[in-house]
């Protein structure tokens, strides 16, 4: 094995390592235990719900027979977006 071989394993030993020293930290918090196991409610923690993206609301206001009545409330241009 090569020069660059042996770099390669060095660096995946060590990024595991990493990962796997890191993860009983992060699953041994319970607040955010709590947010994993929520569902996103009237508060969205964020963009995407809740912390596994579910873009899932519980809330009951919007359904499939107004969801045509929607429109935009605003808007804004971020510097730097192109939009």
């Amino acid at each position: 094995m090569g020069h660059h071989g042996r770099r390669v394993i060095a660096l995946f030993t060590t990024l595991s390592f990493l990962f796997l020293m890191g993860s009983p930290a992060w699953a041994a918090d319970p607040e955010i235990d709590k947010l994993l196991r929520s569902p996103a409610g009237k508060d969205w923690i964020t963009n995407g719900g809740n912390l596994t993206n579910q873009r899932y609301s519980t809330l009951k206001t919007i359904d499939a027979g107004n969801v045509q009545q929607l429109k935009g409330a605003w808007m804004t241009r971020l510097k730097g977006s192109g939009l």
